[in-house]
């Protein structure tokens, strides 16, 4: 993505001097010699975390190709009680789902039908989706009022309700939206961050040390750090001194995951 304006540049300057007839002596005599043009160096950028990925996928492309903004938050969604819609499948076809449950959902919101009652209260009807697909919510005017700016295409939420079901289908009806990130956060005991010496060295650990200080909260932090010393690997667990703690956020785990690779954080 940091190349696409200068290759872009690049190329119309290119195309120019062709339509000109002009060309750089060693564009020229690469030419004349049946060669390719010199390659244009690439800007030095850290890999993308999960986060940026997952969101441009979605903004380019119009779905997740790569994962699911979700699936970062399963071990906190199981902790608070929360089913996946890929649960409520396995009961439904497995004949031992009730007609009718109180259930919570994390999703993101794939759609928005906003409506109204006969007195003119707004209420809607949104698409939630998980990894494992979608389901109807419908928003009644109580819940809606509460949820304020939550109800919006791509927002990821927690959603409480009534479950209704039946052979061909299931729907959500919403008794509360909570935003999913403050509600798995609320459930976080720690911050687990996990790294590999080599290649990690001390400078690693400086950077982690600006990016915790970013995020000061009341959530302790551990480290599992695999210390590869050949033929053996040993892995050390150490908690981070107790003044140094963090607010679990999607904020967070992008400037972790900006130092040490994707999968390199996570919430317990």
């Amino acid at each position: 993505m940091a190349a696409i304006e200068p290759a872009c540049e690049h190329g119309a300057r290119s195309q120019r001097d062709r339509l000109q007839g002009q060309a750089q002596l060693f564009g020229a005599a690469a030419a004349e010699d049946g060669g390719a043009q010199p390659d244009i160096p690439l800007p030095n950028q850290p890999e993308w975390s999960e986060v940026q990925q997952l969101a441009g996928e979605k903004e380019a492309l119009g779905l997740y190709l790569s994962g699911h903004p979700i699936e970062r938050f399963g071990a906190e969604l199981r902790r608070i009680g929360a089913v996946s819609l890929g649960d409520i499948a396995a009961a439904r076809e497995g004949g031992d789902s009730p007609r009718s449950s109180d259930t919570a959902i994390g999703g993101v919101i794939a759609s928005v039908r906003p409506l109204k009652t006969r007195k003119g209260d707004r209420m809607a009807v949104v698409l939630l989706e998980d990894p494992f697909g979608t389901i109807e919510t419908v928003v009644f005017p109580d819940a809606f009022a509460k949820a304020g700016t939550l109800i919006d295409t791509d927002r990821m939420v927690l959603v409480r309700g009534r479950l209704e079901r039946d052979e061909e289908s299931a729907r959500l009806v919403a008794s509360e939206v909570l935003p999913l990130e403050a509600a798995c956060a609320r459930a976080t005991r720690e911050v687990a961050i996990r790294l590999s010496i080599p290649p990690h060295d001390p400078s690693t650990f400086a950077a982690l040390a600006s990016v915790l200080q970013r995020h000061r909260g009341d959530r302790p932090v551990t480290m599992d750090v695999e210390l590869r010393r050949e033929p053996r690997a040993y892995v050390v667990h150490a908690s981070v001194m107790g003044e140094v703690r963090v607010k679990p956020s999607e904020s967070l785990v992008g400037d972790i995951e900006g130092i040490l690779g994707k999968g390199s954080v996570s919430w317990r």
